[in-house]
């Protein structure tokens, strides 16, 4: 039953990935517990569906990844007529929002959850105004949410916040029903090859999760015939992938575009690979991880939270892909590894990855509240 509590989610981004996916796991499962608005693209597949779920009265549109001053007016004018209290951050660009409206509302409570430290992706001028961007909003922050050890310490090594003001809450997910048929049906009914030995990789076409090292891996292995690679996803980059693999003949990877069954595409392969830039703590390998696989990893942040290092998969440096192309044949030529990763996999997920734990601890934070 509701509390009566409201709570407004902002987030810069509706579309496919870690982030608007966190996003849509909150609003699903706290919908009945409180009184939830959005603010939000009403882009696919997720702004429709908040929309759709919350009611427009309880969705306000922002745009994609920018600012809008008219935007932050009205959604400031909004939550004061809603009397709305709680405001949960989610992102950099929503992290913006959140921050202005705690300075012309100071009454709200802010948490904001980061998803990923991503400076990286800035220019050595850019870095420094992100960093001075986030000391100064740090003091109108009550609360910061990080998805990953990993990411809190890259913040505190920045300064961005002092410790005490942050906690550190896996990202997670449900335990799907009982899955009861085996692999090769579930690849005939994919419209897979059954005897093929597939590695997996679940991404966005973007520079942080370096579809190219998967091309790399797979350029290099192409000499193995039983093995092939297979790409879920979309993103800005996938062209580029595309022609890639047309003009150098990269014969072995399939691109499948997005998919609305991955944990099929999931139980149907064998292995799953990342070779991501950057994470804060990625879906992807959890699902993979929930799934039963061995994980190939890139060592990053996030990436090796998911992996422990020979009990669930392995870790490679992503200035050396011939390790990960050396992990893959060992797993390759190895059933009975294979299988010991693989329930280690599952022992991982059970371990630190379930969705209950996390809504618990969300709604203790928020009831906790005045």
């Amino acid at each position: 039953m509701s509390t009566g509590k409201k709570i407004l989610f902002i987030t810069l981004r509706s579309d496919y990935g870690g982030g608007p996916f966190h996003v849509d796991v909150l609003i699903n499962q706290l919908f009945n517990s409180f009184n939830l608005y959005c603010a939000a693209p009403a882009d696919k597949p997720y702004g429709e569906k908040w929309k759709s779920k919350l009611g427009i009265e309880h969705f306000f549109e922002l745009p994609h990844r920018s600012f809008s001053i008219i935007r932050f007016l009205q959604l400031l004018a909004i939550i004061r007529r809603e009397k709305i209290k709680i405001i949960h951050a989610h992102g950099h660009g929503a992290g913006i929002y959140a921050r202005l409206l705690k300075i012309f509302s100071p009454g709200n409570y802010l948490i904001y959850t980061f998803h990923g430290l991503h400076i990286r992706r800035y220019s050595r001028i850019g870095k420094w105004v992100y960093i001075i961007v986030e000391r100064f909003f740090s003091r109108y922050t009550d609360l910061y949410i990080n998805v990953s050890l990993g990411e809190k310490e890259n913040c505190i090594r920045n300064r961005l916040f002092d410790e005490e003001k942050s906690i550190v809450l896996y990202n997670a997910l449900d335990i799907p029903a009982a899955e009861f048929k085996k692999k090769d049906h579930i690849r005939q009914l994919l419209q897979l090859p059954v005897n093929k030995f597939i590695v997996i990789s679940l991404v966005r076409f973007d520079y942080a999760k370096n579809c190219n090292g998967i091309l790399d891996i797979a350029k290099k292995m192409i000499s193995t015939k039983n093995l092939m690679f297979i790409l879920i996803g979309e993103g800005e980059e996938k062209k580029q992938i595309e022609d890639r693999i047309l003009n150098e003949a990269i014969l072995n990877v399939v691109l499948t575009g997005y998919k609305g069954n991955t944990d099929e595409y999931l139980l149907a392969s064998d292995i799953c690979l990342s070779t991501s830039r950057w994470e804060g703590l990625p879906y992807s390998l959890i699902e993979a991880a929930r799934a039963g696989l061995p994980i190939i990893a890139s060592n990053v942040t996030g990436n090796n939270e998911v992996v422990v290092d020979g009990f669930n998969g392995y870790l490679f440096d992503l200035d050396d892909l011939e390790v990960a192309v050396n992990q893959i044949m060992h797993l390759y030529n190895s059933k009975s590894d294979m299988d010991n990763l693989g329930l280690n996999s599952k022992i991982q997920f059970e371990k630190n990855f379930l969705l209950e734990n996390l809504i618990l601890k969300i709604k203790e934070i928020y009831l906790n509240l005045p």
